[in-house]
């Protein structure tokens, strides 16, 4: 592999230093509410530092402001 060749693969994997797309604790979890339904698409697999990720922020909150007008809660259905 060149080291050109490389590069573009970190690209790919870490496309920022802030962002670590490996399954551990915090993406299993989220990937955990994620397959439960208490957590929106994408939730644990969108990085850190994309649009993607602010725009299911603001997804996330409208949602939840939804379910509470709704009286929606975990274990209420």
């Amino acid at each position: 592999m060149s080291e050109a060749e490389l590069g573009a693969l970190g690209g790919v994997c870490l496309p920022d230093l802030r962002s670590c797309s490996g399954m551990f604790t915090a993406n299993s979890m989220n990937c955990l509410t994620e397959a439960i339904g208490l957590g929106l698409p994408g939730n644990g697999t969108i990085p850190a530092v994309t649009a993607a990720r602010r725009r299911l922020a603001k997804r996330a909150g409208m949602q939840v402001m939804d379910l509470l007008r709704r009286e929606i809660r975990p274990g209420t259905l």
